[in-house]
């Protein structure tokens, strides 16, 4: 067993469902923060919601076996990106300051 907990945590048998759940759970955070208005703002909670989508690229890029935050499954998705845009998202995505 992974993890357990007195409240309302999964229990996973193995890491794959694990990755699993924790995928799907970004994916649904990520949505309810584009659809989720700000209190006192007319914006929504775009950049944490691009953070977590980001998070699942990386995920999936190391799954299907792509060099550590590649971002390689964004090539996989769109092939028109090119090399350099990748690489930029990845650095972006590691440190959104710079």
């Amino acid at each position: 067993m992974l993890f357990s907990s007195k409240s309302h945590m999964a229990v996973h048998q193995d890491v794959a469902s694990m990755a699993e759940e924790a995928i799907d759970e970004y994916l649904a955070i990520a949505e309810y923060c584009v659809t989720t208005g700000k209190v006192g703002s007319s914006g929504v909670y775009g950049f944490p919601a691009v953070l977590l989508l980001f998070s699942v690229v990386d995920a999936l890029s190391n799954y299907l076996g792509s060099p550590a935050h590649s971002f390689a499954a964004l090539k996989k998705m769109d092939p028109t990106l090119s090399d350099v845009q990748i690489r930029n998202l990845a650095r972006w995505f590691r440190n959104p300051t710079s």
